[in-house]
């Protein structure tokens, strides 16, 4: 037998007496009705399951790209947030996700709500396969599809609904990449591509990423396990990496032991990486088919993916740049990640209270970042499950593989507390993410697959073996009960953990699953049919009372609320956007912070047709961010005395006809070019009246350089809009004229001109690249005008002028996914036609 290979499962510890086929769709089908079991309440009441980002930005982004497919354009522009802003490049709306049809079949809360119980009846569906192929037993595969199906890390980012549906597809990389390894042929290529495809169509970047990388070091470490010489070397490589990572999180962090850290990490990298190599480097001449077979097939299973999702991968790599995200500070990369003190939350969830206070855990939460993000509980249970399978963990070199990818992420996660983060960040794509805490998803998967190894083992095994089974998951138990006595008391951990019965509660509930799992193994030597039972039910019983059932679903709205809250016929509660003559008209919030203002700001307002100048976006425009404010991917101001103490250009450029202030940040004097109207929801209304028109010309054009620019629109600096055009290049403006009837749609802008002499078209629209002008029948560059806004050069004359939107990227990426689909299904047709002709 094969290192590799799972011992069978002997025909007297069977699960069912079906046949194979019923088999296989039992394993499928159980774990798939869990989310359907555990969100039961939210859907016998009719409660939207959207809370936090989900209802304030997924939602509404889901709702434009409906209305535009509807339309029967593609989804390209948000014509609402930031002045307007790019939407499919942004990637969180999924426009090609193939799942999220249903928001154009289904009225859009029953499809969110079903698209929620998918995404992780997919996961825990994928889970439960994987385990059945690595281990053979059925019993198993079914708990580990309903541990990862219960983990933390789905029910604490139920907010993140790409995050969700992306992750979605971890396990099924894995269990296509091993029929991949194992068969090889373009159908496994396919397979393995396809999970990946999806992935990346889901929206979520960044657990894409984390796939790839995953299954990239599931295969390394599995070829690095075939040779015992390389074996042995690989173990001591993982002990030193993990000392010395344990090491850093003790360490303080002075600029010499950063340093000294560094260096050691790149030295363990360099080792791991000549382990690697070492097949390569024994031969003369290193070419590709020095690589082993599966490396190779992953490889191109990889491009194969990317080639597919290449629709939506090309328009946010040309939308990257734009971004924050194009250059992410280590510190911003870092951020909400896990860190030592936090690691226990990952065995005891509500340690440090909780973020959506719920009886029994009441307690706010008292930890770094948000308890959403570093959400990742996998069940003490099945950490015992897992102990109690540690033998027959140690022969299956899969497992290990698995085991080394879950360690490997869960470094990655620890962020700035081991040096190991600075080099991720130095590394693309990933130091453009931030929130590592989500990688812990690849814990929760190991755990909840070498769980089944422990079912496996308790089934299958004899009396001996079985009684050292048990013994091993006594002990775990019994550490775990350390673990929870001790930790909470050490001063670094204590000052996070709230007084009261809720943080007792809070290790107790899940030592007590641990300590019911222990009985549970013992169970396995008298009645195996009762235990397996037991087990079933007690893994995804330990997610839900531990995690699941008291986070943030239970705080999410009624139907009846969120429609409400919807409705364009229902004004928000801080009122309605006035309007003034001279075309479209935006609100801008003027706050150092959105919380406490939400759901209603600062996207959610989209949706009622209200234009902003603020928004809610990660990958929002940075030159725009910084221009207005220094405004935060949140809508968040840095600088709100740019529009409070001074009177800035952009009030009118923006078309601004209500500034919306917290109560708490409001000046004493109201400034004179703002009207103050009242006070409502806990912000401060101001009216505007902007100076020029949602379209205008401009007497003259002036060169201006950034700087320049800044001084200007920041009101440091004199500079009437009205009468001058600040350009990055010469551009002839000699006269103005009139502008006549102006036609807003998602995509377009059209306006009737009559100009005097040459001049520049400023449109009230934030630029951005993939706008293009057509003056009459002539196309003509969309220029940035005055920093932010777009604009167009036009002769003399009457003119019909039409602005439009292309998504960068889109028609690339679509050829080079066209492309991918044809050379696959050419390659099947050759392999086929080869097969066919071998038989004849």
């Amino acid at each position: 037998m094969s290192a590799s290979a799972a011992p069978a499962v002997p025909g007297r510890v069977a699960w069912s007496r079906t046949t194979g086929a019923r088999r296989l769709v039992l394993v499928a089908a159980l774990p798939a009705i869990l989310p359907v079991v555990a969100l039961s309440q939210a859907l016998l009441t009719g409660r939207l399951i959207a809370p936090g980002d989900a209802f304030n930005y997924y939602l509404p982004v889901h709702e434009l790209a409906k209305a535009s497919w509807r339309a029967g354009e593609i989804p390209g522009w948000n014509p609402f947030a930031f002045a307007g802003e790019p939407l499919l490049a942004t990637a969180q709306a999924g426009v090609f996700y193939p799942l999220n049809a249903l928001f154009l079949v289904l009225p859009s809360f029953y499809a969110n709500n079903v698209l929620v119980l998918l995404n992780i009846a997919i996961a825990a569906t994928g889970a439960g396969l994987l385990a059945r192929r690595l281990t053979g037993d059925d019993a198993g595969a079914v708990v580990a599809g309903l541990a990862f199906g219960s983990c933390g890390f789905f029910y604490g980012h139920l907010g993140h609904q790409t995050i969700e549906a992306s992750a979605a597809w971890l396990p099924w990389a894995f269990l296509a990449y091993e029929r991949l390894r194992e068969r090889g042929g373009i159908g496994n290529v396919l397979l393995t591509s396809g999970a990946l495809a999806l992935a990346a169509l889901a929206g979520q970047f960044q657990m894409f990423a984390m796939t790839v990388l995953a299954l990239v070091t599931y295969a390394v470490v599995h070829e690095l396990l075939v040779a015992p010489a390389r074996a042995r070397r690989f173990r001591k490589v993982v002990l030193v990496v993990s000392a010395v990572a344990g090491i850093e999180m003790l360490l303080p962090t002075p600029t010499l032991v950063i340093a000294a850290v560094l260096l050691l990490d790149l030295l363990l990298v360099v080792a791991l990486v000549s382990l690697v190599v070492q097949r390569v480097l024994d031969r003369s001449f290193p070419s590709i088919r020095a690589t082993p077979r599966s490396l190779r097939l992953l490889g191109l299973a990889s491009i194969v993916g990317c080639g597919l999702a290449a629709v939506q991968l090309v328009p946010t790599a040309f939308g990257l740049g734009q971004s924050l995200r194009g250059s992410f500070s280590y510190a911003a990369a870092t951020s909400f990640s896990l860190s030592a003190t936090h690691l226990p939350l990952l065995l005891f969830p509500y340690l440090f209270g909780n973020q959506f206070p719920t009886a029994p855990f009441t307690a706010p939460y008292h930890g770094h970042w948000n308890l959403e993000e570093l959400a990742g509980y996998p069940g003490l249970a099945c950490v015992v499950l897992v102990a109690a399978g540690g033998a027959r963990i140690r022969r299956d070199r899969r497992a290990l593989a698995l085991a080394a990818a879950a360690g490997l992420m869960l470094l990655v996660s620890l962020g700035r507390s081991t040096g190991l983060g600075f080099l991720i960040w130095l590394v693309p794509p990933f130091g453009h993410f931030r929130a590592w805490a989500r990688y812990v998803v690849v814990v929760d998967l190991a755990v909840a697959i070498l769980a089944a190894y422990g079912v496996a083992e308790l089934r299958a095994a004899g009396g001996g073996v079985r009684r050292a089974a048990c013994r091993r998951a006594a002990v775990t138990a019994a550490v775990l009960v350390g673990t929870g006595i001790v930790v909470p008391l050490l001063p670094p951990v204590a000052r996070h953990v709230p007084n009261g019965f809720a943080a007792v509660l809070a290790v107790a509930i899940p030592l007590v699953a641990a300590l019911a799992a222990v009985a549970t193994c013992f169970l396995f030597g008298r009645n195996m049919r009762i235990a397996t039972a037991i087990c079933i039910v007690l893994v995804p019983l330990d997610g839900f009372v531990s995690f699941d059932g008291f986070f943030g679903w239970r705080h999410s709205p009624s139907f009846t609320a969120a429609r409400a809250a919807y409705s364009p016929s229902t004004p928000a509660p801080w009122g309605s956007v006035p309007d003034r003559p001279g075309g479209i008209d935006r609100y801008l919030f003027v706050g150092g912070s959105v919380r406490g203002v939400f759901p209603f700001l600062p996207q959610l307002t989209d949706l009622k047709g209200m234009r902003s100048a603020s928004g809610y976006d990660p990958l929002a425009s940075t030159r725009y961010l910084e221009a207005v404010g220094g405004m935060q991917p949140t809508g968040a101001i840095a600088r709100p005395g740019q529009f409070l103490r001074r009177r800035s250009p952009l009030l009118d450029l923006l078309r601004i006809s209500l500034v919306l202030v917290p109560t708490h940040q409001a000046p004493a004097r109201t400034p004179p070019w703002l009207e103050r109207t009242g006070v409502a929801d806990g912000l401060v209304r101001y009216e505007y009246r902007p100076r020029v028109h949602d379209a205008f010309l401009v007497d003259r054009a002036v060169v201006a350089s950034d700087r320049e620019i800044g001084a200007a629109l920041d009101g440091r600096r004199a500079f009437d809009p009205t009468a001058v055009a600040l350009v990055e290049r010469p551009a002839p403006a000699e006269s103005r004229g009139r502008v006549g009837h102006v036609r807003w749609s998602a995509k377009h802008v059209d306006a009737r001109v009559v100009a005097a002499g040459r001049s520049i078209l400023v449109l009230s629209q934030a630029w951005a690249p993939g706008w293009s002008a057509r003056v009459d029948s002539r196309r003509a560059p969309v220029i940035r005008v005055d920093g932010i806004l777009s604009g167009v050069e036009i002769p003399a004359g009457a003119h019909r002028i039409r602005f439009e939107y292309r998504t960068p990227g889109l028609e690339a990426g679509f050829g080079i996914s066209i492309g991918t689909l044809i050379a696959l299904a050419l390659s099947a047709t050759v392999l086929l036609a080869r097969r066919r002709t071998r038989v004849g």
